[in-house]
């Protein structure tokens, strides 16, 4: 009999092992699936947005802002509308999201409210001021971040998916009645008249007229080494992108064994520490008269050290070094605001718009690229070392800070510019 009970107890202590390794590779494949999911979701949003954004930078300087800003939000309520029918008819196959996604990438998604936006805030700022400016606009925007995740999570846990996504819904409306009834045009009537004017220069390009009025603004010759800036700070911009979390959930997931709302609380914490620290960094370097690429350093080597921290963590146990991250991290949201301050302060009076809608044309394409990347790094490391995009990103902050190095050098020869009459009309009034 004792050697029945120990025969048996051996059997129960087998089936366990394999139910557990079971689990493992059944939680490994399911990253594997959702990664996968994610990317092809992300390459809807990089193409679609990419043709969009190619008429939208100089219809937004001709035409004004509002229009776009308005039918990007319509996008998103359309898109999370789609959310709310998968929620209430579980059979759906999970494809049927795409359709949510179509409908705000036709109208560029946030490749073009992103340039929109910016855009209106460098038509209304000098650019003395225009990095601080975009700063706070970014601290106040992606305050709704941590709020977001935050909120979702819990409600998510407490009344399901309906409720998060029908309160998205709500909120995107509210935006956009917000928008419609609130905010003034900020692209005047003679600048309207002065950007329809060098459109038809370009008409003989036909359909292609409007790539070629931001090409043509890319790379028109400039005084000194100012065209040279503007191509070395968009490349900068696009290796930014290198450097921010990817598959950060399914990272927490496999190293941390967190679910989603301890995934929630984590990245709400992480974003309101992250916009804190920008600002206050932001208002330290107005202060202190700090030029835009200490700023952007700044922000980089805070980046590099939050993706050092977090790759170092091996397991549960260690969950604690996220919040030293978080806190190591928090300067990281000032790198983009003061890239974007350089460049609409090296572009001429009217050409903010077309400049950051070329950088947003080519943040489109290069978001292929980015996703490519650091999806195939995750699916072949994920069993053996799920950091490994932590590490790359860390990575590519100390090459970045090489490189602001050297442009500050530059820029130190540069003359600053004067406040377009454009910018001067708009804040007198």
């Amino acid at each position: 009999m004792h050697c029945t009970h120990i025969l048996k107890h051996q059997i129960d202590r087998v089936k366990l092992f394999k139910r557990y390794f079971s689990c493992i590779t059944l939680q490994t494949d399911v990253q594997r699936y959702q990664n996968m999911f994610n990317y092809k979701q992300s390459l809807i949003d990089s193409i679609l947005p990419l043709i969009v954004v190619v008429f939208v930078g100089s219809l937004s300087d001709r035409f004004g802002r509002k229009p776009f800003l308005l039918a990007v939000l319509a996008g998103f309520v359309c898109m999370v509308s789609v959310y709310i029918l998968v929620t209430l008819n579980p059979s759906w196959p999970v494809e049927v999201l795409f359709a949510g996604t179509l409908f705000v990438d036709s109208v560029g998604s946030w490749v073009v409210f992103n340039m929109v936006v910016y855009s209106y805030v460098a038509d209304i700022t000098s650019p003395e001021n225009r990095a601080k400016r975009m700063g706070l606009l970014d601290a106040v925007w992606y305050m709704g971040g941590p709020v977001g995740n935050l909120l979702g999570g819990w409600l998510f846990r407490w009344f399901g998916f309906l409720a998060v996504f029908t309160l998205s819904a709500l909120l995107w409306a509210v935006c956009f009645l917000y928008i419609l009834m609130f905010i003034p045009e900020s692209v005047s009537t003679r600048s309207r008249s002065y950007n329809a004017a060098e459109a038809e220069k370009s008409v003989k390009w036909g359909p292609l007229k409007n790539v070629a009025v931001l090409v043509k603004t890319a790379f028109r010759k400039r005084e000194g080494n100012v065209r040279s800036l503007i191509f070395s700070l968009l490349a900068l911009k696009l290796m930014v992108f290198l450097t921010q979390g990817h598959q950060m959930y399914l990272w927490s997931r496999k190293v941390l064994q967190w679910g989603a709302t301890e995934f929630s609380t984590f990245s709400s914490v992480d974003f309101f520490i992250h916009q804190i620290g920008m600002v206050g960094w932001m208002l330290l370097a107005a202060k202190i008269k700090l030029h835009e690429t200490v700023i952007a350093i700044g922000g980089l080597v805070s980046q590099g050290l939050w993706c050092a921290v977090l790759a170092i963590i091996p397991g549960p146990s260690l969950w604690w070094l996220v919040i030293i991250a978080s806190v190591l991290g928090m300067f990281e949201s000032s790198i983009e605001p003061a890239i974007r301050a350089m460049l609409t302060a090296l572009v001429g009076e009217n050409e903010s718009g077309k400049i950051l809608a070329f950088n947003g044309l080519l943040e489109a394409i290069w978001l292929i690229v980015d996703r490519t990347i650091f999806t195939t790094l995750y699916n072949t490391f994920v069993e053996i070392f799920p950091q490994i995009n932590l590490v790359v990103q860390g990575g590519v902050c100390v090459v970045l800070v090489l490189v602001l190095l050297f442009l500050r050098r530059i820029f130190k020869r540069q003359p600053t510019p004067a406040p377009s009459l454009r910018t001067l009309h708009i804040i007198n009034e």
